[in-house]
This record gives C-alpha cells, sequence and structure tokens, in this order.
C-alpha cells in the first residue's frame, strides 16, 4: 500500500487526489472511533462513579468531573496522533491556486497598448477639433470688433473710423495715432493701454476682441510677454482722414464697389508683419504683398467685411505661405506673376484707384 501510494503521488493528477481523501477519510474514522470509545468509555466510568459518589460520599462531584474531562482529552490525543501519523506516511503536497491582486505584467502591456492604439485614433480628431474651436473664436472675436466699427459710424454721420499711421524705417517706428481705430504698434506693446485709448474701444470694453486666440506670438519675438493684438484694418478704409483724398474710403456710404459684402475691413495680420494699425495691399496687377496675412489657421486666415460678417480664407499659393519660414520683419513677400490666387481675392476686394 506504501509503494502503492507513493508511484501514485509522484504520478500526480486524480489519483494522487483519490489515494490522499481515502487515507484521510480513514485516519477520521478511527480517529471519531479512538475518540468516540475513549470518551464514551470515560463517561460511563465518571457517570458511574459520579452516581456512587454522590449516593455514598455526598458531593464530590469535582472529582468525577476532573475524571471525565481527562477522559476526553485522552481521546482527542489518540485521534491527533493517528492523523499525524498518516500525513507523515503519505509525502503528497496538494495543488493550491494563488489569487493576487493587481494587474500581471502581461496585463498591464495589454492595456497600455490599446490605450496607445486609442490615442492614436483620436488625437488627430482632437487637434481638428481644438483648430475648430479656435478658427470660431476668432471668427467671433473679429465680428465684435466689426460691429464696433459699424457703430461708429452710425454714431459719425456715416464718417468711417479714422485709421491714421506714421511711419519709420524700422519696424519698432510704425506707430498707430492716437486719434484712430488702435494706438501704439502691436510688436512693441507690452499692455492693452494703447487698445483702450482707441475709438472703438467705448463699444466693446474687452481687450480679448482685437487678437486672434491662436496667436503664440510674443512681444519683439522675445518669447516673454505675449502681444495683445494680432488685428489690422484694411488701409484702405480711411487710412488718411483727408475728406479730399480719393484714395481710400471715407465715409460707409460710399464703399459700393466693391459692395459692402466684398469689401474687407478687418484682417488676421501674420505675426512676423503686424505694426502699426493699417493693413496695406497692393492694387490688381501688382503681384506682391506689402502686409502679410496670418496662416494660422490650418493655412487661413480671418477677414471681416463691411456689412458685419466675417470669414475665413484658406490661402492656396506656396508663396503665400512661404511666410512662416521667414524670420524677421515679413515684408514684400513675392506672389505668383499674373495669376496669384490669393493676390486676386485680396485685390477683389478693395478700392481700386481710378473707379
Amino acid at each position: 500500500m506504501g509503494g502503492s501510494v507513493e508511484s501514485r503521488v509522484e504520478g500526480g493528477g486524480a489519483n494522487s487526489y483519490a489515494v490522499w481523501g481515502h487515507t484521510a477519510y480513514s485516519v477520521w474514522r478511527r480517529g471519531r472511533a479512538v475518540w468516540g470509545h475513549t470518551a464514551y468509555g470515560a463517561w460511563r466510568r465518571g457517570h458511574a462513579v459520579c452516581g456512587h459518589t454522590a449516593s455514598t460520599a455526598g458531593g464530590t462531584w469535582i472529582a468525577v468531573g476532573v475524571r471525565w474531562f481527562l477522559g476526553l482529552l485522552r481521546g482527542l490525543d489518540a485521534a491527533r496522533m493517528a492523523v499525524l501519523t498518516v500525513v507523515r506516511l503519505t509525502p503528497f503536497t496538494p495543488r493550491f491556486r494563488v489569487y493576487r491582486d493587481g494587474f500581471t505584467l502581461i496585463e498591464l502591456l495589454v492595456v497600455v497598448a490599446i490605450i496607445s492604439i486609442l490615442a492614436s485614433l483620436l488625437l488627430p480628431s482632437l487637434t481638428q477639433a481644438r483648430a475648430k474651436a479656435s478658427q470660431i473664436a476668432c471668427m467671433n472675436n473679429y465680428r465684435q470688433l466689426q460691429f464696433c466699427w459699424l457703430m461708429y459710424a452710425d454714431d459719425s454721420n456715416d464718417l468711417l473710423p479714422p485709421n491714421a499711421t506714421t511711419t519709420g524705417g524700422s519696424r519698432g517706428n510704425f506707430v498707430a495715432t492716437g486719434a484712430t481705430w488702435i494706438a501704439g504698434n502691436a510688436w512693441t506693446d507690452t499692455t492693452p493701454t494703447n487698445i483702450e485709448r482707441g475709438v472703438l474701444f467705448s463699444y466693446n470694453r474687452s481687450v480679448k476682441i482685437y487678437k486672434c486666440p491662436a496667436d503664440r506670438s510674443t512681444v519683439r519675438d522675445e518669447g516673454k510677454i505675449p502681444r495683445v493684438r494680432s488685428v489690422s484694418m484694411s488701409a484702405y478704409m480711411n487710412d488718411d482722414p483727408n475728406p479730399e483724398d480719393r484714395t481710400r474710403w471715407h465715409r460707409l456710404s460710399a464703399i459700393v464697389d466693391p459692395p459692402p459684402s466684398k469689401a474687407f475691413v478687418f484682417i488676421d495680420e501674420h505675426q512676423g508683419s503686424i505694426e502699426n494699425a493699417r493693413f496695406v495691399a497692393t492694387q490688381p496687377g501688382q503681384w506682391w504683398w506689402v502686409d502679410h496675412p496670418a496662416t494660422r489657421h490650418r493655412r487661413g486666415g480671418v477677414l471681416s467685411f463691411a456689412d458685419g460678417h466675417t470669414e475665413l480664407w484658406r490661402w492656396m499659393e506656396a508663396t503665400t505661405l512661404s511666410a512662416d519660414t521667414q524670420k524677421g520683419w515679413v515684408q514684400g513677400v513675392g506672389g505668383i506673376s499674373g495669376r496669384d490666387r490669393d493676390l486676386v481675392r485680396i485685390h477683389a476686394s478693395i478700392k481700386v484707384l481710378g473707379r
């Protein structure tokens, strides 16, 4: 029986469990029998003694109880010894399944891989959504500014807001005058004080509408102080307040060719180009940029129009987009002679001289 048990245990599996179960059951029954016999015998002896003593000695029941308890202990000890004997003779180690809290390394790597795949799928959508939100905010800002421009004209008997500026040899010297829609220089201003000095500020006292939320440029390109303005006004909108001038529009009612829905007023100017208040564009047939439009909205920029609406224009020519790679003050970027689609659109939205 011993050799049989050893061979079955070495083989493992169901046989080992069967031998273990049979042996343990046998030991349990023997222990139970021993314990039951001993305890019962002790009880009977104690009972007999207790009865005899009680009837003859009257009150020695404590001694009887001690004897009964000692008999019970002897029965339990016999059962314990029987079980220990069988365990020593049976070299069997039962199989246990160990449960652990947390993830295994493989499970953790699988989770990380799934998260990485989901992130790669969602990141382009999130980027596009953020760009779209920035575009909508920029259009809303310039629409609010356009409403200020219209209200000024309505309060000023049809006169357009002044757009005068001074010029100089360097970027920092091109400054909007105090009596205009905006003062100062967007490249050098460190505070919104010059915005607050402008004639449009009283119609909307939020300085945020003067800047595109996607503009990350800093004062003098030093990487420290964020700029306060990214918008400029078309130079054809009362750049010269002299009423005798015929190269600019001075009254809202004079904007006829092109009509107000086609004549742009405010434009999101490129961070490398902006300085004073105005945006200078060339006349039809001149295939270059003076000031440069912004490209920060997925290769496009926002413009407002004299009727109050705003649009996002996508720039189509590589020459227009080349401003993003230029360093320093961006001025005079060349276009495509005779067929620059971006310049054609701009030329169709300004006052053409001689008309």
